[in-house]
């Protein structure tokens, strides 16, 4: 359990050092040596997401393939679904993102995950808003603004009435950006601008130390006001 809240921790306060993923990678080097295939999986499904995030599409790949095999047989541990499903949905995102034209068998694989996922989340509500938050990102690629606007609005009413600060800060992040959004309609939610999400947001990353999402955020800004001193 000690290296599944290293992983857990990590991914949820975006602390990706190189320290961390070897001591992912150390306990999943132990968790081979035992019957423990759930918590295999679920530290491998983790760490696929990790490798993710840093871009590297091809480690993930790998951990993403072990934890599959671990799983065929343990689909009733819930829990531990809910992060691979998270994993799988991810890898096949970026995939997506890497295809120079939009794959249509590949975005009906996309779309079927994201249904099974908040199926799946939806028992276990506590992963309910970060799985909104990566439906909002599949639809917001797939140029489905209805979709993706929906689940940002469901992702930041649970994380508010949930107490889920984290997550909370996340879905403010991505309201402002939606909103902000020329290419959106609705440039409100709760009278409330895609600037005041954005504030929102960046006040509640300095409150909790967010570094990543604060650097996500600030590179967010830098691109919209270079984009707005073009026109």
């Amino acid at each position: 359990m000690y290296y599944r809240f290293i992983a857990f921790t990590s991914l949820r306060f975006r602390e990706f050092n190189i320290s961390i993923i070897e001591k992912i990678e150390e306990g999943i080097e132990l968790m081979r040596k035992t019957e423990h295939r759930v918590l295999l999986a679920d530290l491998c499904s983790r760490l696929c997401r990790i490798h993710l995030f840093h871009g590297n599409i091809a480690s993930a790949k790998t951990y993403l393939d072990e934890a599959s095999i671990h799983l065929k047989t343990f689909k009733s541990a819930k829990p531990f679904y809910v992060s691979y499903l998270m994993a799988t949905t991810r890898y096949q995102l970026e995939q997506l993102k890497s295809e120079k034209t939009i794959n249509s068998g590949q975005t009906k694989i996309l779309r079927e995950l994201i249904k099974e996922l908040i199926k799946t989340a939806m028992k276990f509500r506590g992963t309910l808003p970060e799985a909104l938050l990566l439906k909002a990102e599949v639809y917001l690629y797939l140029l489905n603004y209805k979709v993706c606007f929906k689940a940002l609005k469901s992702a930041q009413q649970i994380a508010e009435n949930s107490g889920a600060k984290v997550e909370l800060s996340r879905a403010y992040l991505e309201l402002g950006k939606f909103l902000s959004n020329p290419n959106t309609k609705p440039k409100q939610f709760n009278e409330l601008s895609g600037k005041d999400y954005l504030e929102k947001a960046k006040a509640l990353f300095d409150e909790m130390d967010l570094q990543w999402d604060l650097e996500e955020y600030q590179k967010y800004v830098a691109k919209s006001n270079e984009v707005g001193a073009r026109l």
